[in-house]
């Protein structure tokens, strides 16, 4: 049964708990649309990064989301309101999965389209904040891709 108000088109979903409330994120080519669904089987339309070109991800807890538009992979943890960044493994990056590490909480793996594999080593994110593209590609997240 279709949810009304939902959107209609999104190439991938994720679940996102923020204070005892579930958030759908639903993503796609033409960005990400996040919402909360009543009883009734209605859509509650909730804010949502910009993002064109968009993927989210889940696992454990947190969503990720990712954007050929930007230089950074934006986390959200369980519980948590805010949304943090790492930067990508290279500019060229698509990723296309990303899996946890169970025996490591700050071990994260990205699977991408073209480049293969690689690992995120930090415990730290830093905040995200919707920057321009040039203070975007300047910043740094405390971790490092292998």
């Amino acid at each position: 049964m279709q949810i009304e108000g939902a959107p209609i088109r999104g190439a991938t979903l994720a679940i996102r708990n923020v204070n005892g409330s579930q958030f759908v994120f639903v993503a796609g080519v033409q960005g990400v649309k996040a919402g909360r669904v009543d009883l009734d089987r209605r859509w509650h339309e909730a804010e949502a990064p910009d993002a064109q070109y968009a993927a989210v991800f889940g696992g454990d807890g947190a969503v990720f989301l990712t954007s050929r538009e930007q230089p950074r992979v934006l986390v959200a943890s369980e519980g948590d309101g805010r949304w943090s960044s790492l930067p990508l493994p290279s500019r060229t990056a698509e990723v296309t999965s990303i899996a946890l590490d169970p025996f490591d909480a700050n071990r994260m793996y990205f699977g991408t389209a073209h480049e293969g594999l690689f690992v995120w080593d930090g415990a730290a994110l830093s905040p995200y904040e919707p920057k321009t593209v040039t203070a975007a590609a300047a910043g740094a997240g405390v971790g490092a891709w292998k």
